[in-house]
């Protein structure tokens, strides 16, 4: 029983630490027409504040990553960016607002950006 269960957990952290993160994109309306950039695009960052010029806002990428806390697999931030511009060019956005939320409990980690995707109005 005792090698089932110490299977079970090696197993599980194992799953926990290839599973990566996941990203996907939610428009701000239906059938809105998105134009892509060519990638790599410079894309503006900006953190819980909206720029001061005039914009649309597209929609929200979503990055969302987990781990296990024994696992020295922590994402951040800054490790996030690179997919969440990537993301941003292929939905025509010139800037992104980041929103981070980071939990740690005993056991596992969890990383959530939602990134709200803008377009400057008159570009």
């Amino acid at each position: 029983m005792k090698r089932l269960a110490a299977a079970a957990t090696a197993l599980f952290a194992c799953a926990c630490a290839t599973s990566g993160a996941k990203i996907n994109f939610v428009p701000s309306s239906a059938g809105a027409t998105l134009t892509a950039r060519p990638s790599p695009c410079a894309v503006e960052v900006h953190s819980e504040k909206s720029p001061d010029r005039p914009f649309t806002a597209l929609g929200v990428i979503n990055f969302h990553h987990e781990w296990h806390r024994g696992l020295s697999n922590a994402p951040t931030v800054d490790a996030a960016l690179p997919q969440i511009k990537a993301r941003a060019c292929e939905v025509g956005a010139d800037a992104v607002v980041l929103h981070v939320t980071e939990e740690r409990r005993l056991e596992f980690g969890m990383l959530h950006v939602a990134a709200t995707a803008l377009r400057f109005d008159g570009q």
